[in-house]
């Protein structure tokens, strides 16, 4: 088994690199859960979400950050992945937070409390004048978690031949504005 970093802590999660044995809990309650997956590419395989987990590695050593791993404090239990990436939009390169979290804890304000802590981290420690949240407009859910966050809608763009709201959160203290 591979050590983790932790990056953050909240009140109830804490967010931390991949480790190896994550990937069963990763594939099974999330990345290979079609309820969770519907507003994705599509669900994956337990081949493909060890490769995600490896690419998550490498982007966290890469860049200094990545989508991470979020364990509840309380039992250690993997419950979902948060964290920002780069991603690349017809407008130009974007910092994106994302979030994707098990079903079975859907409800519970953790994906907010997840990305909120992502937004903070964010604004400490990158010049970034921006940040995003490329949501499809159906995904109620993720529309209200990136409003409960502070983002508000920026524009609609093109995203994997799906079309999305690009939210956005402007740093307070400045910073570029991108593109990336």
């Amino acid at each position: 088994m591979t050590s983790a970093e932790r990056i953050l802590e909240t009140r109830r999660l804490a967010l931390r690199t991949w480790r190896d044995d994550d990937v069963a809990a990763l594939h099974r309650d999330i990345l290979g859960a079609p309820e969770v997956m519907v507003y994705s590419l599509g669900i994956q395989s337990l081949a493909e979400a060890r490769k995600w987990l490896e690419q998550k590695r490498r982007d966290h050593l890469h860049d200094g950050f990545s989508r991470w791993a979020v364990e509840q404090k309380l039992d250690g239990r993997l419950v979902g992945i948060c964290g920002i990436a780069y991603q690349e939009l017809p407008e130009g390169r974007f910092p994106e937070v994302g979030y994707r979290f098990a079903r079975d804890v859907w409800g519970q304000g953790l994906a907010s409390e997840a990305a909120g802590a992502c937004i903070e981290w964010a604004w400490a420690n990158k010049n970034w004048g921006l940040l995003t949240a490329i949501i499809e407009p159906a995904n109620r859910r993720s529309v209200r978690v990136a409003e409960k966050i502070g983002m508000r809608p920026g524009w609609e763009t093109v995203f994997f031949q799906r079309n999305v709201v690009v939210y956005a959160a402007d740093n307070p203290h400045g910073g570029s504005r991108g593109p990336f």
